[in-house]
């Protein structure tokens, strides 16, 4: 049986790990007001905004949203921001902490780094003839239910900005993976 087989085969009731958050999770998004182009001085401001704002009606969470990675795919695209934020991901998770508030990141199954995906062809989803996946909005689709490539790709993105004091994290265009 598959890893996704298995899954799919418990009962909802052993899925711990699907059970929603027990309190209802406020915050802030820079996507709507920064959209990709958002900076490390913008979040500064933010989170200074914020922690005398908004926090004392509830609010926790900061979450930068595109525009910070490199690009999308390989660990040290995530965990080296450009050259918007010079002072790094490690200071912006210190800062909004300082803040009072919880540092939260914006992250997506895009991967598109097409020649490792040639290199490692069964670490993706390809079609009968072999032919390597593309998503819509997503580029390459990596197979989550390839132990090697959680290991080498997902687990040191997430394992990095956790060590960086990242929180909370986005993961967007799941959606896409199916189509």
């Amino acid at each position: 049986m598959s890893p996704r087989s298995e899954i799919a085969a418990k009962p909802v009731a052993s899925r711990d790990w699907l059970a929603a958050w027990p309190e209802p999770v406020a915050g802030w998004v820079s996507w709507f007001a920064f959209r990709d182009k958002v900076t490390e001085e913008d979040i500064v401001e933010t989170a200074d905004v914020l922690s005398e704002v908004l926090l004392p009606f509830g609010y926790e969470y900061l979450q930068i949203d595109d525009g910070y990675q490199k690009g999308e795919g390989l660990p040290e695209l995530w965990l080296n921001a450009n050259d918007k934020f010079p002072r790094g991901l490690g200071f912006l998770a210190g800062y909004i902490k300082s803040k009072g508030l919880k540092p939260g990141l914006w992250t997506n199954v895009a991967f598109d780094q097409e020649d490792f995906a040639e290199a490692h062809k069964d670490w993706f989803l390809a079609d009968g003839r072999g032919t390597l996946h593309r998503g819509n909005w997503i580029g390459l689709a990596l197979d989550g239910s390839v132990p090697p490539a959680l290991d080498a790709v997902v687990k040191p993105i997430y394992r990095g900005l956790r060590e960086q004091g990242w929180e909370y994290y986005k993961v967007d265009a799941l959606r896409h993976l199916r189509y």
